[in-house]
């Protein structure tokens, strides 16, 4: 079973697609090459508008299709990048351009940590409201805040805004359990709108009948919540054990959560 778990869009391209080119990448090996009919849906992924980042279903299926008999693991992270393939010059695009999409593809350990460990992380994210919440290909900040994390021991780094409001780790979104409700950095500066935050957000929070508030954190707010989640499209729902040496030890709320994203995962 492969589920494509992630999408990133270097840049909106026109309109749409027109009949993009396609590569599965398998561990470093290329196996698989064509072109991906489109039928002409436009648009096929979102502006910073607001409008969603996702592929249409005539895409969506036929790159499901490919990977379903083309990948050889029972459990696969895939990984889908839409690069735009203009020759205009500079920065500048041309309508109906083609895309190139790359699907990197790797196995998915199904026995994930139990408790994360967190650093602070020194590196800054800047500030841009018109690509707030959007996962686009520039993660120069990650990349820095990562190669900062491999000096500490840590499993991942809080990463904050310019303000020094917490906005996520380099690679999930982060939670607190704050007087009887789970809050989340407010993402309207930086960040990226995960699609677990959004499940929990939208869908699990009912479920569970807890409230989720999204607002501004400082780490010193975040430090004083009862639990401490991560999330992100290939771990699910983690809890973190310790932030800078500061323990958190209960973890009923997020195991309720984890539970709860563990079967609507498997019922669907």
């Amino acid at each position: 079973h492969v589920t494509v778990l992630e999408c990133r869009a270097l840049k909106k391209m026109g309109r749409g697609l027109n009949d993009p080119y396609m590569a599965i990448d398998v561990d470093g090996q290329t196996i698989h090459s064509s072109t991906v009919h489109s039928g002409g849906a436009a648009p096929c992924w979102g502006s910073a508008a607001g409008e969603p980042m996702m592929f249409r279903s005539s895409v969506e299926s036929e790159v499901s299709y490919k990977l379903r008999d083309k990948v050889p693991f029972e459990a696969a992270a895939v990984r889908v990048s839409c690069h735009r393939m203009s020759r205009a010059p500079g920065y500048a695009t041309e309508p109906q351009e083609p895309a190139y999409l790359s699907c990197l593809v790797r196995s998915q350990p199904q026995n994930p940590k139990l408790a994360m460990s967190l650093a602070v992380s020194g590196i800054r994210l800047g500030t841009q409201p018109l690509l707030a919440g959007i996962k686009h290909m520039n993660r120069l900040e990650q990349v820095l805040a990562t190669r900062e994390l491999t000096q500490t021991g840590c499993d991942d780094a809080i990463m904050l805004d310019a303000a020094g409001h917490v906005v996520c780790t380099t690679r999930a979104n982060i939670w607190g359990w704050i007087d009887g409700q789970w809050r989340t950095p407010l993402l309207h500066r930086c960040g990226v709108r995960g699609t677990r935050r959004q499940w929990l957000v939208n869908k699990l929070s009912g479920q569970l009948g807890v409230d989720v508030v999204e607002c501004d954190l400082t780490l010193e707010q975040l430090l004083e919540a009862e639990e401490i989640m991560i999330s992100n499209a290939l771990q699910g729902f983690v809890a973190v054990g310790a932030v800078d040496g500061q323990s958190f030890g209960v973890r009923t709320q997020t195991q309720r959560v984890a539970d709860a994203y563990y079967q609507l995962v498997r019922s669907a």
